[in-house]
C-alpha cells in the first residue's frame, strides 16, 4: 500500500479574547449651585418724636406700628392743615377709607383745639405786657418787638423767643424781662398816646414814682400776682410821665 504523504493540517482554534470590563466610574456628587438669597431687611423707622399734642402723638405711633412713615404726612399737615390728595390715596390703600376719614376728622378737631389754645396763650402774653400808655396789650407787645430788634443781641432774642414759644410761665417771664429792659432804657420816652387826658379819674394827687422804682416794685407785685398793686403802679407811672418826666427819669 503506497505511503500517504498528505500533510495533515491542524485545525486553528480561535483564541477567545475575554473582554475586559472596565468598572463603572461613579461620578462625584456635585452639590447644586444655590444662588445667595438676600433676605431684604425692612428699614427700621425712627420712633416718632413727641409733638406736644396727645392726639398727634397717638396718630404717629399708630402709623409707626403699621410700618408707615408718618413724617411726610405730619409735614403736610403742619404746612397746610391736611394731607395732599396723593398722600391721602396712599393712606387709603394702606389703611382703608373709613380709617383715613376718622383720622382726618381727628386732625381737624385737634388743629382747632391747638389754635384756640395758642390764642389763649397769646392773650396771656399780651396781658403780661401792660405797658403804661397802652390799653391794648397786643399793641404794647408790638412795641417791645420793635424795640428788641435794635436793642437786643441775636443771642438774647433767640433766648427770649425760645421762652415765648414754650408759652405759660416761661412766656410771661420773657415778656416781663423784655419789658423791664425796655422801660430801663435811657432813651425810653413817654408813649405818644399818653396824655394827661388819658389818666383815670382820681389821678390828681397820685404819688409820683421814678422809673427805677417802678420797675423794681412792678417786679415784686407781678411775682406776688398782686394785680391791684400792678394797676396802682401803672397809674403812678402814667401820672409821673405825663406831669413830671424829670421825676420819671432821675
Amino acid at each position: 500500500m503506497p505511503e500517504d504523504n498528505t500533510e495533515v493540517i491542524e485545525p486553528v482554534v480561535p483564541t477567545v479574547v475575554t473582554p475586559v470590563v472596565e468598572p463603572l466610574v461613579v461620578p462625584p456628587v456635585i452639590a447644586p449651585i444655590v444662588p445667595d438669597v438676600v433676605v431684604p431687611v425692612p428699614a427700621v423707622l425712627p420712633k416718632p418724636e413727641p409733638t406736644g399734642s396727645a392726639y398727634f402723638d397717638a396718630m404717629q405711633d399708630a402709623l409707626h406700628e403699621k410700618g408707615i412713615d408718618h413724617s411726610k404726612y405730619s409735614q403736610e399737615i403742619a404746612n397746610g392743615g391736611k394731607i395732599t390728595p396723593e398722600s391721602r390715596a396712599e393712606l387709603v390703600g394702606k389703611l382703608g377709607e373709613a380709617q383715613v376719614k376718622l383720622m382726618e376728622h381727628g386732625v381737624t378737631e385737634e388743629l382747632s383745639r391747638i389754635k384756640t389754645s395758642q390764642a389763649v396763650e397769646a392773650q396771656k402774653v399780651y396781658d403780661a405786657v401792660a405797658l403804661p400808655g397802652f390799653t391794648d396789650g397786643k399793641a404794647g407787645f408790638e412795641v417791645l418787638v420793635d424795640w428788641s430788634k435794635t436793642h437786643l443781641t441775636d443771642e438774647e432774642r433767640a433766648s427770649y423767643n425760645s421762652m415765648l414759644s414754650k408759652g405759660g410761665v416761661q412766656a410771661n417771664l420773657a415778656v416781663k424781662a423784655i419789658k423791664e429792659r425796655y422801660m430801663s432804657d435811657p432813651n425810653y420816652t413817654t408813649p405818644a398816646n399818653l396824655v394827661t387826658g388819658d389818666l383815670p379819674a382820681g389821678a390828681v394827687g397820685v404819688e409820683l414814682i421814678s422809673r427805677s422804682t417802678y420797675v423794681t416794685e412792678l417786679r415784686k407785685a407781678e411775682n406776688a400776682r398782686d394785680k391791684a398793686t400792678v394797676l396802682k403802679l401803672n397809674e403812678r407811672a402814667k401820672h409821673t410821665m405825663a406831669t413830671n418826666p424829670a421825676v420819671w427819669r432821675p
